[in-house]
């Protein structure tokens, strides 16, 4: 089966889908992936019924880092990359302790380590499965972290010292919007790591704002991805916690509130 072919078969049966500019770039990414010919038919079956094609080949590209990923872990986003980003160029501290919370694949500890080896970070998730993709990811690219399991609602992981930051992309899209969403998200990516049970979607925000302090050194950093119209709301319950000052939300590429960004009180 020539190239041309294979192409010509992908454009016609994925442009219906996707549109041409998404079946384009993911023909890109096929093609560098290096997938075996014999394969072809097959994958094009799974990527019409909407399987995510990071799946598909198994990995991601994430902060220049190459991050393997499976159904038992959220896709990285490029919003997730701005939230790594505004960290690197906001902290400059050599030496920090990092607490990830809801972890997932590792990448914002991937990210973190990569760029800040003198930091010690620590990644978090209730998912023993999601756990294991982060530790595979960790040890490609030979990078020390440590790993915890732990549910952010319950706060209930052994934490043996306290943090200069807590850094989280939490779940934060309530079950009633699950229809607004496509299906390569809702049928294949970790409903746990994308959607909440609160109908508001702010209640691992809540638990992050009632439990950080706690584990927050004096002045230590919060940063979190939130959802483009809870940033008003997420401000709002930090300041009345009167814990926390600094507080303020950072917006995306797009311009929308993606970020939000406080510390502890001095």
């Amino acid at each position: 089966m020539d190239e041309e072919y294979r192409k010509s078969e992908w454009i016609k049966e994925l442009v219906p889908i996707y549109g041409h500019r998404e079946t384009k770039s993911m023909w890109k990414i096929y093609r560098e992936s290096d997938r075996v010919s014999a394969k072809f038919t097959d994958d094009l079956k799974k990527l019409k019924a909407q399987f995510p094609i990071q799946y598909l080949i198994g990995y991601t590209w994430f902060y220049d880092l190459k991050v393997f990923v499976d159904p038992a872990v959220l896709i990285p986003r490029p919003e997730t990359e701005e939230l790594v980003y505004y960290i690197l160029d906001r902290v400059q501290d050599a030496d920090f302790t990092v607490m990830d919370l809801g972890t997932g694949s590792g990448c914002i500890s991937l990210a973190l380590k990569k760029n800040k080896p003198g930091w010690e970070i620590i990644g978090v998730d209730n998912s023993l499965e999601a756990l294991r993709v982060a530790k595979i990811n960790a040890q490609y690219h030979n990078l020390d972290i440590h790993w915890s399991q732990g549910d952010m609602l319950d706060w209930n992981w052994n934490a043996t010292k306290k943090s200069n930051i807590i850094v989280s992309n939490p779940p934060y899209i309530p079950l009633g919007d699950k229809s607004k969403m496509g299906g390569n998200v809702i049928f294949h990516e970790p409903e746990s790591a994308l959607f909440t049970a609160d109908r508001n979607g702010l209640e691992y925000y809540l638990s992050i704002c009632r439990n950080s302090w706690r584990q927050l050194k004096i002045g230590g950093w919060i940063f979190l991805e939130i959802h483009e119209e809870k940033g008003k709301d997420i401000v709002e319950m930090f300041e009345s916690e009167g814990k926390y000052e600094e507080i303020e939300i950072i917006k995306d590429m797009q311009g929308k509130d993606r970020i939000f960004c406080c510390r502890s009180v001095k």
